[in-house]
């Protein structure tokens, strides 16, 4: 029997690659936007949650199992929009640093991604013994921790409004 994460994760991933190239037409100047899923890798998660100390989230844990990271509605031409979810071998790349630059993160955070054109992160909480574990959170790094946005949903319905919104930032508004 398939698990309710991975028939989201699927589903979404369809979508995904339906998506293609769209063309905003409602700006001064027409912008190809880009949509791509990076093939899977043979990296396991494992070594992730070992060297971090931390549970991943199971629609996490498929979307990797799927795909080495997705970048949705890049902008390719002036790298002003578009999410960048990471491979798990570049979020363990990352987390040292980001740590290093923000004391705004907790135990727990596992930033997964960037947003083009702004510094915002994606971040997921991956503290399986709180309360919290599997929230996003968008982290505005030069604001507080209580300035960010806590998403009131799970990683696939995230993507899901972020591909139906077409990139367009819908949260904080």
């Amino acid at each position: 029997m398939q698990t309710q994460a991975k028939s989201k994760i699927d589903a979404i991933l369809k979508n995904i690659e339906q998506l293609g190239r769209i063309e905003l037409d409602n700006i001064a100047i027409a912008m190809p936007l880009d949509s791509v899923i990076v093939p899977p890798s043979t990296r396991t998660t494992k070594e992730l949650e070992s060297r971090l100390h931390i549970a991943l989230p199971e629609d996490l844990q498929e979307l990797w199992q799927k795909c080495n990271g997705l970048r949705l509605f890049e902008d390719k031409t002036y790298g002003q929009s578009g999410l960048i979810i990471w491979s798990p071998q570049k979020v363990l790349e990352k987390q040292k640093s980001l740590r290093q630059n923000s004391d705004e993160f907790q135990d727990g955070d596992l930033v997964i991604g960037e947003f083009l054109g702004d510094s915002d992160l994606l971040v997921v909480r991956c503290d399986q013994d709180s309360d919290d574990f599997g929230q996003l959170i968008i982290s505005l790094p030069i604001d507080r921790r209580s300035d960010w946005y806590y998403l009131p949903y799970l990683l696939p319905e995230f993507l899901q409004k972020f591909i139906n919104s077409q990139g367009e930032k819908f949260w904080g508004v």
